[in-house]
């Protein structure tokens, strides 16, 4: 019980260390060229690939308790400089449109927002993925598993309608968009 508790402490101070050193090292990456659509779709497909890379590592089931360790470090230290990117691309450009951006590098800002832990971050992005949702720029499906994952991380439980085939995914979203006292 004891090494479990030490081994937690130490993950807490390792991701506390590696979201320090990733913010300087996501400002030294931000540097990038914006000039052409060509260079942001590149730059959130980037992101994406990022995201989803260390995510195809995930061979816990093969991992001993040391590596999985490392694996999740690994993944902490991605999501966090990726929120840092997306962060300031989102912030110059908005969330990518459709006509300009594959797929992948639309679901970059997506994956990274919906990767996230932090419930004060998630909620900055509301009502720019609610815009991106109204236009079609990302799915009702990812809007819903959005909202569903705010609502978890708000209130540390599930609301209950998550599986149940009767609703919806636009009525899902009204209803979770009310239990988070969300703007509709």
């Amino acid at each position: 019980m004891l090494y479990h508790i030490k081994s937690r402490y130490i993950l807490c101070l390792i991701i506390v260390l590696v979201s320090c050193q990733s913010k300087k090292k996501a400002d030294t990456i931000i540097d990038s060229n914006f000039e052409t659509i060509e260079s942001r779709n590149n730059f959130l497909e980037t992101i994406s690939d990022s995201d989803q890379g260390i995510r195809d590592q995930n061979n816990s089931a093969n991992f001993n308790e040391q590596e999985n360790h490392e694996f999740w470090v690994k993944v902490v230290k991605t999501d966090s400089i990726n929120l840092i990117k997306i962060d300031h691309y989102l912030n110059q450009f908005g969330y990518p449109d459709t006509i300009n951006y594959t797929e992948k590098a639309r679901k970059a800002p997506w994956y990274v927002i919906q990767h996230c832990t932090k419930l004060d971050s998630r909620i900055k992005y509301y009502n720019l993925l609610k815009r991106a949702y109204e236009s079609s720029e990302i799915r009702n499906i990812d809007f819903y598993l959005y909202l569903q994952r705010n609502y978890y991380f708000k209130n540390k439980k599930m609301l209950g309608i998550e599986n149940n085939a009767s609703y919806t995914f636009e009525e899902k979203i009204a209803i979770f968009q009310d239990a988070l006292g969300y703007e509709k």
